[in-house]
């Protein structure tokens, strides 16, 4: 862990401001309430799931069907504007190894990814939205095979410690966590030295964020510092997601060292 890193880890749990880089780098997350952030993701991702679950989950049969071995799903803004070949050659890389996402929610990108063999996700309501999949449709992508922890992303698992050498996945789930900077640290320590991190999120809600959001910083150089401390290199950085300006986005490919 690099000096900055350290830094940044100190300044947001202190829940204060320090310069970083000759940046002034703001904090956030003072009174998240994570009993009601979970209410209000078990809400919303019902809903989610009633009015957009089958399509997926029929877009991920067709592809199955069809050999697609390396279908991406509804999230590909890891590879935008890349070619072909560096997608297949990554993910035909990571079918046999031990791949993790962290979040999942309820159509997670490796619960779309069936060519993968070895799949863990971490994510405190993933038997809750399994079972709302097999109320609602009698069917769910958290397929058999899929190893399931069911637990606050906070937690540190010890048989994860260096195990995961394919890909772990962390989108869209870092703001809306109690801890952003534990769940990081939690990564990079679940991370085995060659193995990928596909990470997105909103780092900022500039018009401020409801119950079921967390703020984390406002600025990404010293997001990035905090990654490159955790031991990744970052190959590339991802084209925004967002359209428009209510947030602060940044999301990454990186190897772990």
């Amino acid at each position: 862990m690099n000096r900055y890193t350290s830094i940044f880890l100190k300044i947001v749990r202190d829940k204060s401001s320090q310069i970083l880089e000759g940046q002034q780098v703001s904090v956030g997350g003072a009174g998240f309430d994570h009993n009601r952030a979970q209410e209000y993701e078990l809400e919303n991702e019902s809903l989610y799931i009633k009015g957009y679950f089958k399509k997926i989950y029929d877009d991920v049969l067709v592809a199955k069907k069809s050999r697609n071995i390396y279908f991406q799903g509804t999230m590909n803004e890891f590879y935008k504007n890349e070619s072909k070949e560096v997608w297949q050659k990554d993910a035909q890389s990571w079918v046999n190894k031990n791949n993790l996402e962290i979040g999942c929610g309820p159509v997670g990108s490796l619960l779309q990814w069936f060519w993968l063999k070895n799949v863990k996700v971490i994510d405190p309501l993933a038997l809750e939205y399994k079972n709302c999949q097999l109320k609602e449709f009698k069917k769910t992508l958290f397929w058999p095979s899929v190893k399931i922890y069911s637990i606050k992303a906070e937690k540190y698992i010890p048989a994860l410690k260096s195990s995961i050498d394919g890909v772990i996945m962390l989108r869209n789930a870092l703001d809306h966590l109690e801890d952003p900077m534990k769940v990081m640290e939690n990564t990079a320590r679940y991370a085995k030295k060659g193995c990928t991190l596909l990470f997105w999120s909103d780092l900022w809600h500039l018009k401020g964020h409801d119950e079921g959001h967390n703020n984390i910083t406002q600025s990404i150089p010293a997001f990035k510092a905090l990654i490159s401390g955790l031991g990744f290199k970052i190959i590339r950085d991802v084209p925004n997601v967002r359209e428009g300006n209510d947030t602060i986005e940044y999301g990454c490919r990186a190897l772990k060292l």
